[in-house]
């Protein structure tokens, strides 16, 4: 090649990445908004993930700036209440929060308030039903949790055949998650008018060691149980180990909370009959949808938008397989 023919290519291409790069700069948009969303999950936990893929998804195409925070350690609610505190003093157009009690949450919400920052709820408040004016949302996203116990209960009596005197156990993998309490509520309420003995197993869910520990003592303990009902991934990961481990498959009815991997593995294999689904992507989206909205032109939302609740079984699973493998289970 000669030196001309050289130096020709040399421009051409130089003349490309500077087009490019100008081209690039002067498309780039600046966010419209930013918005603060604080969670008590992170994550390493699928479903969280799931939340997060839906929310940023939602967030580029609003052209938005999302901005997630979660504790270091999973449901650290001090934290999350300091970790709040501070999203206050960046002064964001919007929050997104899961909301655990009222006791913690009151003050910087008020604030947010006061500073007519809009907050959006998720996953957690402590009761959707009720808006109690010291926590103020203008929109609480996610399942009826005590409904959805209660429809979990019924699908579990149906598939069991339960009778009065059974024994099950519900395992709590957050002790202390308004949700996850009211989950528990629906299927005691459900199950515990037909005689059956509902146990609750608390578990430490960022502790999978100590975690199925726990739940082998158990089994141990009562190896009647007939069915164990798992409140998230957490929860039926390490029970899937310990059902497996004792050679259990088939002989103990096993039920699950979320969608993920373990979860698809655990139907595929006869181990897990059943997970309920509370949807976090659709959650996520949701969520970042509404508030926008809210920022951007004034209009209100409901006070509840339940993302109702679906059931992934071997019926369903190749469909769920396929959105859990891109993000959006």
């Amino acid at each position: 090649m000669t030196i001309r023919k050289r130096c020709s290519l040399f421009f051409f291409i130089f003349f490309a990445l500077f087009s490019l790069t100008v081209y690039s700069a002067g498309t780039s948009i600046k966010p419209e908004f930013t918005f603060y969303f604080l969670s008590h999950g992170g994550p390493g936990d699928p479903y969280w993930q799931s939340f997060i893929n839906g929310a940023n998804d939602q967030a580029k195409i609003l052209n938005v700036k999302l901005v997630y925070i979660y504790p270091q350690r999973e449901v650290d609610i001090g934290e999350l209440i300091r970790q709040l505190n501070s999203t206050i003093a960046s002064h964001p157009d919007g929050v997104g929060l899961t909301i655990h009690n009222v006791s913690g949450f009151s003050v910087p919400l008020l604030e947010l308030k006061k500073q007519k920052i809009p907050v959006i709820a998720f996953d957690t408040v402590p009761d959707p039903s009720i808006q109690d004016p010291r926590i103020p949302y203008i929109c609480y996203v996610g399942e009826n949790s005590y409904n959805a116990g209660q429809s979990v209960a019924e699908s579990t009596d149906n598939k069991f055949k339960l009778v009065k005197g059974d024994r099950i156990v519900v395992i709590n993998h957050e002790a202390g998650n308004p949700s996850l309490a009211l989950r528990f509520q629906g299927i005691t309420d459900v199950l515990g008018a037909k005689g059956v003995l509902v146990d609750q197993l608390a578990i430490p869910g960022d502790d999978p060691v100590q975690s199925q520990a726990i739940i082998q003592n158990y089994i141990a303990k009562y190896p009647n149980v007939k069915v164990l009902i798992t409140l998230g991934p957490p929860g039926y990961i390490v029970a899937g180990k310990v059902i497996a481990s004792n050679k259990l498959i088939g002989k103990v009815g096993f039920v699950g909370w979320d969608i993920s991997k373990e979860a698809i593995e655990l139907i595929r294999n006869g181990a897990m009959a059943f997970t309920a689904n509370e949807q976090p992507y659709y959650i996520g989206a949701t969520a970042v949808f509404l508030l926008y909205m809210n920022v951007k032109y004034g209009f209100q939302p409901p006070p509840t938008f339940n993302t109702g609740l679906g059931q992934v079984d071997k019926d369903n699973l190749e469909n769920w397989e396929k959105l859990v493998e891109s993000g959006k289970g």
